[in-house]
């Protein structure tokens, strides 16, 4: 399977913790991996240039952890990294189970059915309690498409490609 490289986002710095310079990030990642695994991570703000901080502490898990990054000391400091958010290289992320794929890799893949037709390219990815949801823009429009076995057949990581089946109703081709 071909890595993306780049930067996978794992979180969003959203508070300082105490006046030490721990942060609070709410966390991207499964539960099962510990981010103590990693020995810096970046801070990326936009389209800009991201900043490389090493790690001191990590603590807690889940969807809630706290850092401390080296040379980061005072509640002060922490103010200029709130709303960034925590990467690592995609090339570090740890393996996923078959059929699973990081948001990062399918954001970006065109979707196309069955027919060939084309219907658009996964812009984002939206997490839900049942499935997840991904975002697809043609041509300035957006529609919903519910990541389900039933509607997707085929991740093709190579070929940039999600081969969809499109239940009734679910887009209709006037909309895109």
């Amino acid at each position: 399977m071909r890595v993306r490289p780049g930067l996978i986002a794992l979180g969003k710095v959203v508070r300082a913790r105490g006046v030490r310079g721990e942060v609070k990030i709410l966390s991207y990642l499964d539960s099962s991996w510990d981010l103590r695994a990693v020995e810096g991570i970046y801070l990326r703000r936009g389209e800009g240039s991201p900043r490389y901080l090493r790690l001191e502490q990590v603590k807690g898990k889940g969807p809630v952890l706290f850092l401390k990054f080296h040379g980061i000391d005072s509640r002060e400091a922490v103010e200029s990294l709130l709303g960034a958010e925590v990467c690592i290289p995609r090339e570090e992320a740890p393996s996923l189970p078959p059929d699973t794929y990081y948001h990062y890799d399918i954001i970006g893949l065109e979707v196309v059915d069955r027919d060939g037709r084309n219907w658009g390219r996964v812009v984002d990815v939206f997490p839900t309690p049942a499935n997840d949801v991904y975002v697809v823009e043609k041509e300035g429009r957006e529609w919903l498409l519910p990541a389900t076995r039933e509607v997707i057949k085929e991740v093709d990581l190579e070929g940039n490609c999600l081969r969809v089946h499109l239940l009734e109703g679910l887009v209709e081709a006037e909309e895109v």
